[in-house]
C-alpha cells in the first residue's frame, strides 16, 4: 500500500473532554412502580418511590460547594462541566450521584450529536462500545454512533468499527477499514498539518 498521512482529529474541530474513568461495568438501574398495597407500608412505600432514584447532590456539603460553578455551566449543557462533575462523584464512590450525571452527559452528548457533530457521534461511540464504571457497555449503540460518524465522514470512527469486528466479522472488519483508508488520506490531501499515523493503524490500513 501507499504512504499516508492521519490526521490526530477531524479538521476544524477540537479534542473532545471524554470521561476518565476505568472500564468497570455496573448495571444501570432502573425504576420500578409498586403496585398499591393495602398495608401499613403503604405510605413508605410510596415515599421511597417518589424519592429520586439517582439524585444529582449528595450529603457531603464540601463536595457540593466544590460543585456549585460546575453545576451551573451544566445547566447550559456543558459537556466538560458534567463530565467533571460525573468524575467527582465516582471518585467519591457516590454512584447514585455519578450514575445520574453519566445519565446528564449522554442526553447532553446525545443532543449535540443529533444536530450533526460527528466528534460527538465518536465520543458517544467510543464510549458505548467500552463502558464506563457507572455505564454498562452496549456494542449496538456503540456500533450505531461510530456508524453514523463514519457516514459523515469521520476516518477514525471508521478505524475503529475496523478494529471492533476484526475477530467476529473479517468481512466487516475490511470494508471499515477500507473506508477509514479512503476517508484518512483524503483529509491527509486536504489537510497539510497531519500526524504520523501510528504503527497499528499502518500495519491495519495498509493489509486491506
Amino acid at each position: 500500500g501507499r504512504n499516508i498521512q492521519i490526521p490526530k482529529h477531524p479538521p476544524n474541530m477540537k479534542r473532545t473532554s471524554l470521561l476518565i474513568f476505568p472500564l468497570l461495568a455496573t448495571t444501570w438501574a432502573t425504576a420500578q412502580e409498586a403496585a398499591p398495597q393495602p398495608t401499613a407500608t403503604v405510605a413508605a412505600e410510596a415515599q421511597a418511590a417518589a424519592t429520586p432514584q439517582h439524585p444529582d447532590s449528595c450529603d457531603n456539603a464540601e463536595l457540593e460547594a466544590s460543585l456549585a460553578d460546575l453545576k451551573t455551566a451544566a445547566k447550559t449543557g456543558d459537556l466538560e462541566a458534567i463530565g467533571r462533575i460525573y468524575s467527582q462523584y465516582a471518585a467519591g464512590g457516590y454512584a447514585p450521584q455519578a450514575e445520574a450525571w453519566m445519565q446528564h452527559w449522554l442526553q447532553a452528548a446525545e443532543a449535540q450529536a443529533s444536530t450533526g457533530n460527528t466528534q460527538m457521534m465518536r465520543a458517544l461511540g467510543d464510549l458505548y462500545l467500552k463502558g464506563d464504571i457507572y455505564l454498562q457497555p452496549n456494542p449496538q449503540k456503540g456500533v450505531t454512533w461510530l456508524s453514523r460518524a463514519t457516514e459523515a465522514g469521520d476516518a477514525q470512527a471508521a478505524f475503529t468499527l475496523g478494529t471492533h469486528f476484526k475477530q467476529t466479522s473479517p468481512n466487516e472488519s475490511k470494508r471499515f477499514y477500507q473506508e477509514a483508508y479512503r476517508l484518512f488520506s483524503a483529509q491527509a490531501a486536504a489537510t497539510p498539518d497531519t500526524a504520523e499515523p501510528t504503527a497499528a493503524q499502518k500495519e491495519a490500513l495498509h493489509t486491506v
